[in-house]
């Protein structure tokens, strides 16, 4: 991992709800991926969403965390009791643990009806009607079930711009890659900011 990269992850575990204003390219989806994983892996009863402009883009983000799967070593899996997934398709994976991975539509009724452990949005900012989605997926999220809300830039006037307006205090830790929040926003959500500039290459 490159420093921004485990700074954000030191985030995911430490907030509740955290939005990335990010560049591109910056292998952030890969090791949101990983993390996900790793919240499957060395917990039960996990359930785990991600959703993305399109399906097919959460359907990638599944096939990575599929890949990385058939990587981890036997001794680990051994170690954790876990066999290869108890069921599997494009869209999920469930574990012999419990836990399960899902990439789903942003349908209005996205994710309603079940508790949330962690939800995973890809590209906020160019999901139409993400507000709604925000608005419904919400309460699901309420015994606690924790966010990651990502996105390059689309301008202002769109939902994902509210939510970081709302999150954006203007203070910022020391010696951390990139610019995170030092507390959350009134909206509950922890900002962190990356630009190009971050990333080594």
């Amino acid at each position: 991992l490159y420093p921004f990269q485990e700074d954000c992850i030191r985030d995911f575990n430490e907030n509740k709800y955290n939005i990335i204003l990010k560049s591109r390219q910056l292998g952030l989806s890969t090791s949101t991926a990983a993390y996900c994983l790793w919240l499957a892996m060395f917990h039960r009863d996990k359930n785990i969403i991600i959703m993305a402009t399109k399906l097919e883009v959460g359907k990638f983000m599944v096939g990575k965390i599929r890949e990385a799967f058939q990587m981890i070593p036997k001794w680990l899996l051994e170690m954790l009791e876990l066999s290869e997934p108890e069921a599997e398709s494009v869209k999920y994976l469930r574990f012999s643990n419990g836990s399960k991975i899902t990439a789903i539509p942003t349908s209005k009724d996205a994710g309603r009806g079940e508790a949330v452990s962690l939800l995973v949005v890809d590209e906020a900012a160019h999901i139409e009607n993400l507000k709604e989605l925000w608005l419904g997926i919400r309460p699901t999220l309420s015994t606690g079930g924790r966010a990651i809300v990502f996105s390059t830039p689309n301008g202002k006037g769109n939902y994902f711009h509210e939510l970081w307006a709302g999150a954006d205090t203007g203070e910022w830790e020391d010696g951390k890659s990139g610019f995170h929040g030092k507390k959350t926003g009134t909206n509950g959500f922890h900002p962190i900011k990356l630009p190009w500039t971050v990333h080594p290459e």
